[in-house]
């Protein structure tokens, strides 16, 4: 009987360590658990942080492509505005060339001009003395 008694007292022994073991384990399970819920925290969070950062860049991009956009016709726009100033200015020094030729042409015709006013006046005196001597 002796052995019986050891041997229930070791499987008292035994089953009071497992009891100890399983309450260790469960509350290890319990950390676990808790941390897990944590990181599932964080790990939303995250997510939630790097989807708003995304949105964020996303807007960005948008917003670069439309800036390129804009400026690419705003490129095109100066490039036009260059071109037709440029014509302007060619357009610009024929006219200036045409109006000195047409002011010489005035100024020669002025002179002309004069002289038939005295060949006129000439002629006016000399019909007037014609019409004396008829007279």
């Amino acid at each position: 009987m002796g052995i019986l008694k050891e041997k229930l007292e070791m499987k008292e022994t035994e089953n009071i360590l497992l009891k100890e073991s399983v309450q260790r384990l469960e509350e290890e399970l319990h950390e676990v658990r808790e941390s897990n819920c944590h990181l599932k925290l964080e790990l939303s969070t995250g997510k939630k942080l790097f989807d708003k950062q995304e949105a964020g860049l996303l807007e960005a991009k948008q917003k670069l492509i439309t800036s390129e956009n804009l400026n690419s016709e705003l490129c095109t726009t100066i490039d036009a505005l260059n071109t037709d100033r440029h014509e302007s200015m060619q357009t610009n020094e024929i006219l200036e060339k045409k109006i000195v030729e047409k002011s010489n042409t005035n100024t020669t015709q002025s002179q002309e001009v004069e002289v038939l006013r005295e060949v006129n006046m000439n002629l006016v005196a000399e019909l007037g003395k014609l019409h004396e001597e008829l007279v």
